[in-house]
């Protein structure tokens, strides 16, 4: 009796294999086999480490050679006669072919060789020292890796893993070689190109110009390397991105994309803060970001001068663009709904009753007078006491502030969808005033 069991991790199948009936310890342990891209691999593998540890026990090996003694016939019988068709059986049986069939050991060392092709789950390689044998002539001295075994104490085990481990001993080989014949190394180096892959986005989300090159050069080898590992469909597909790689202009976007990249990732970590008791509002519209990013441009533009090979006029005006960009991005919060904030007592407690009247004179798109009103006068009482009083009882309520809030953020959005609104005069001179400190006041945003 065997009992097989399988399991599916991120690299593959793995099979193990108890025997239980051994004699002994031997029914109760567990032989694991190797890691491979399919159930028949994991389940011959687990056998092939089975077979050989009971191969190299001795006691086991002298228990299989016992005859066992043969069972007397059954009194009153004649024992059971042969029949007339037994063994016709055996015709269906499936015969032995490709590597299941019988091996002849004639080497017990490594055996170097070089890959001429590869198929998937097998290849051919080429010895580097020619091998006096009878058959080493056929297929112009091409040697399927399936077809050759050696020996190694006392199991036999296939080529290709001697080769291998002959091959770890040299890295230039590696990179050619080891790809090619270990096949559970398949699933591994391609989820290795995932992981990698993953760590070069968050490396590009962080790079500076002075390691640009060297990414570059990292990325062209992982694609070299990995090239043939992948079936068609995503081979065309890193054939595409390598020749994309390849152009000579590609390096020279990689820089501009990442040092414009950095910047606005900058702005969004300093927005993204706690704001602590302040309100988020209040935060975003006191110009921190703005300020914080022009320091950071500068601090770029001091390492330009480091590499010749950069178009300065392109990466320059792409940074002040994305600058430009933020200034306006964040000059919203400046104004209407987003300063609701300021009519609270709690957050603007010098100069709330200002902001107050201002929100009364107000004549646009984002204020909704009639709502107010409605609102107001729900509290008729408190209108004919003391209006001013009401007015200021009604800006402190929370709920009220919210609800102003997202009504006006809606309405001031669809006057946006429409057109009804341009680019404000304030975030004009924002983004002048800001092109003036860097010298380029001529240029029109």
């Amino acid at each position: 009796m065997v009992c097989c069991s399988q399991s599916l991790n991120p690299t593959g199948y793995q099979a193990t294999v108890r025997l239980p009936c051994l004699p002994e310890a031997w029914a109760t342990k567990l032989f694991a086999g190797e890691v491979c891209l399919n159930k028949q691999a994991a389940e011959q593998s687990a056998a092939a480490i089975a077979l050989a540890a009971i191969e190299a026990d001795e006691g086991l090996c002298t228990l299989a050679n016992e005859k066992a003694p043969k069972k007397p016939p059954a009194e009153g019988t004649e024992g059971k006669k042969p029949g007339g068709g037994k063994g016709w059986k055996n015709w269906w049986a499936p015969t032995p072919a490709g590597p299941d069939l019988p091996r002849e050991a004639i080497s017990e060392a490594p055996l170097p060789a070089t890959v001429m092709e590869w198929k998937g789950q097998f290849g051919w390689v080429k010895l580097v020292q020619p091998l006096e044998h009878p058959a080493a002539s056929k297929r112009e001295g091409k040697v399927q890796n399936q077809d050759i075994h050696i020996v190694v104490g006392g199991a036999i085990m296939p080529f290709y893993t001697e080769l291998v481990a002959l091959m770890r001993k040299d890295a230039t080989t590696i990179a050619a070689l080891l790809i090619h014949l270990q096949r559970a190394r398949l699933q591994v180096d391609y989820n290795l190109l995932l992981f990698r892959a993953a760590a070069l986005i968050r490396l590009f989300k962080h790079l500076m110009v002075n390691y640009a090159e060297e990414f570059g050069h990292s990325l062209r080898l992982l694609i070299e390397q990995n090239m043939e590992l992948r079936p068609a469909d995503n081979q065309k597909r890193l054939a595409r991105f390598k020749t994309f790689h390849e152009d000579p202009s590609m390096l020279a976007l990689l820089k501009r994309a990442s040092v414009s990249l950095q910047l606005m990732q900058h702005a969004t970590a300093i927005a993204c803060r706690e704001s602590g008791p302040e309100p988020a509002l209040k935060q975003l519209a006191s110009q921190k970001v703005e300020q914080a990013t022009s320091s950071h441009l500068q601090s770029i533009l001091a390492n330009f001068s480091r590499d010749l090979s950069l178009d300065l006029d392109d990466v320059v005006l792409t940074l002040w663009m994305t600058q430009s960009h933020i200034c306006i991005r964040f000059h919203v919060f400046t104004k209407w709904p987003y300063k609701i904030w300021t009519l609270s007592k709690q957050f603007n407690a010098a100069v709330y009753l200002h902001s107050m009247d201002q929100f009364l004179q107000e004549d646009e798109a984002w204020h909704s007078k009639k709502h107010f009103d409605q609102t107001l006068l729900a509290d008729t009482n408190m209108v004919d006491k003391d209006k001013a009083a009401a007015i200021e009882k009604l800006m402190q309520k929370d709920d009220w502030r919210s609800e102003v809030f997202w009504e006006q953020v809606y309405l001031h959005k669809q006057d946006l969808k429409e057109g009804k609104e341009s680019l404000s005069e304030g975030a004009m001179v924002s983004v002048k005033v800001y092109l003036d400190s860097m010298g380029l006041g001529a240029v029109e945003v």
